[in-house]
């Protein structure tokens, strides 16, 4: 377990941490519980971050590592290399300076924040002889709002009694991360100035950050959103099940449209722009989010986000209208990009639909919501 006094960068205003892996996500765990009513949630908007092309005193055919961040907006951090073999004399643990490179010998490393924000989850790295390896990070900025961000790798998890989480607490600024998925959670700003360790959260927001790219988050109110009966639909003999989910093969005996999803059934839309969302719910609280654009009275008339590294597809054909209602519409198998609480808290991953859903005989309202 990472301790906070023993560590020589305690004097900052964050704490230790640890992280998850890009696109799927594969942690086994039981559902989350249904979300209080009305609960304070991260949201993040695209931030564009501008990143130097090359690193300081960067020479062809020389080996070493240009770690490369943000400096508009200015993105601070400190990073570690070490040898991913070592031994004697194989080079000590060493900080890496951004936006600079650093002259290093052919072979693995791994790269990590100082503060112990990586430990379990550090970027392997290989260093070939000659060649001047380059790696981007991504920006991730918060605000300096009432509440602070108690920031964590998405497969964090806590040690003993869930104490000894590998997680940074955040007042406000702007940081600079390895890529990868991560979960942000409102916390009281006293936390950041406890000498304990915090212990790991699941009832946070999900997002992603793209090596290259940035994301700007601040908080916002979300109240829970039901979908109404006139925009639920289930198989016409009340029993079977509509469709199944890979890879556990979870089954969708219902679906429903939310026409601007933000937060529902305590699973968060992590983006500030409310999206709409096809909804399918599994079995118990299980429910996956499809978000989704329209594309006006075509015939595809659904399109899926291209979100985490993921593609967009046509998700809704076959579209029917009556004035402003939706009548007749078709789920397509494939993968999407899904936000879904079946890991016992927000995920974000791909997962596929694996047969078509006709929905007809329907009124589905394309508009409104909070």
């Amino acid at each position: 377990m990472f301790n906070l006094h023993q560590h020589p960068f305690r004097r900052r205003r964050f704490l230790p941490a640890a992280l998850l892996a890009t696109g799927a996500l594969l942690l086994n765990a039981s559902s989350a519980p249904a979300a209080p009513a009305r609960t304070q949630v991260e949201a993040f908007k695209p931030l564009k971050a501008r990143l130097p092309k090359t690193c300081k005193g960067m020479i062809q055919g020389m080996s070493g590592l240009c770690l490369l961040a943000s400096t508009s907006p200015r993105a601070r951090n400190t990073f570690m290399i070490r040898p991913v073999m070592a031994g004697p004399g194989s080079t000590p643990p060493q900080a890496v300076a951004l936006n600079t490179f650093q002259s290093l010998a052919p072979g693995q490393y791994r790269l990590y924040s100082a503060s112990g924000f990586d430990a379990l989850h550090e970027l392997t790295v290989t260093l070939q002889q000659g060649v001047p390896t380059v790696i981007k990070t991504g920006t991730v900025k918060f605000n300096a709002d009432a509440k602070a961000h108690q920031l964590q790798h998405y497969q964090s998890e806590g040690g003993i009694d869930g104490r000894g989480c590998q997680a940074e607490i955040i007042r406000g600024g702007v940081r600079a991360v390895l890529p990868g998925n991560y979960q942000v959670t409102a916390v009281d700003r006293a936390a950041a100035k406890s000498p304990q360790p915090p212990g790991c959260l699941t009832t946070g927001v999900t997002f992603n950050v793209l090596a290259g790219e940035g994301v700007s988050g601040s908080l916002r109110a979300a109240t829970n959103q039901e979908p109404p009966a006139s925009n639920t639909y289930s198989h016409p003999n009340g029993v079977s099940s509509l469709a199944s989910i890979s890879r556990f093969m979870a089954d969708v005996p219902r679906l429903a449209i939310l026409p601007r999803w933000k937060s529902s059934r305590g699973v968060h839309n992590p983006d500030a722009q409310a999206h709409p969302a096809l909804a399918l719910y599994s079995t118990g609280t299980r429910v996956f989010m499809v978000p989704f654009t329209w594309r006006g009275k075509k015939r595809e008339c659904g399109l899926s986000l291209a979100k985490a590294g993921l593609p967009s597809h046509v998700l809704l054909t076959d579209c029917q209208f009556r004035g402003r209602k939706l009548t007749h519409f078709r789920v397509q198998p494939g993968s999407y990009y899904t936000v879904n609480n079946r890991h016992g808290k927000n995920a974000i991953e791909g997962n596929f639909i694996n047969n078509p859903i006709v929905v007809s005989g329907v009124n589905f309202t394309l508009q409104g919501g909070r």
